[in-house]
């Protein structure tokens, strides 16, 4: 979510996401300023087996968030006025 706010300048967002997965993801949005919608998928795989792991990334997303801890690598700012690199016939 940093990397799409500070590279891609990202300002709006839609998030497709696991459903146990979303809720951090639109937290961290949220908190660095990206105005996020969340849908979640109608199969979870690997719920049980990431539970824990989900867990306690939240908890990791609520105090970086908090303590305003910024992320060490970001790359190139990659200017997405330009267009999209994904092709009509790839839609359908």
């Amino acid at each position: 979510m940093e990397r799409a706010e500070k590279i891609f300048e990202i300002g709006n967002a839609i998030i497709l996401s696991q459903g146990f997965h979303l809720p951090r993801a639109l937290y961290i949005a949220r908190q660095i300023g990206i105005d996020a919608t969340g849908y979640a998928t109608r199969q979870s795989y690997g719920k049980r087996r990431y539970f824990i792991r989900e867990y306690l990334a939240t908890i990791k997303a609520y105090f970086n968030c908090f303590f305003n801890r910024k992320s060490k690598f970001y790359g190139k700012k990659n200017d997405t006025n330009k267009g999209s690199n994904i092709r009509m016939d790839q839609l359908k």
